[in-house]
């Protein structure tokens, strides 16, 4: 996962075909401030979109919020696709839970 600025994620998610998810991506980047630390880790082939984590972090808005957004071979295929939301609280929790898992 790296920091992108808001233009570079635009860019970056137009390598792989258009999809409902992509659109999603697209819709919640678009109105996300210029100010904001994008984080985006992207998974797929043949530019097709399996997985998405796509981290957002405002500090002078005081947020961050964390989407994970998933597609397996069955859902690609009808253009559907799983996601989750996270506040900070909430990230915070999951990694407590996933580490504890794989200590």
């Amino acid at each position: 996962m790296r920091e992108l600025a808001l233009n570079e994620a635009l860019y970056v998610l137009k390598d792989f075909q258009s999809s409902n998810m992509i659109n999603h991506i697209l819709t919640l980047l678009k109105y996300e401030s210029e100010e904001s630390n994008i984080y985006l880790d992207l998974k797929g082939e043949f530019g097709m979109l399996d997985s998405c984590l796509l981290a957002m972090k405002n500090e002078k808005e005081h947020y961050f919020s964390l989407y994970i957004f998933n597609a397996d071979s069955i859902e690609k295929k009808y253009n559907q696709y799983r996601y989750s939301t996270f506040s900070y609280e909430e990230t915070i929790d999951l990694h407590n839970t996933l580490a504890k898992l794989f200590i």
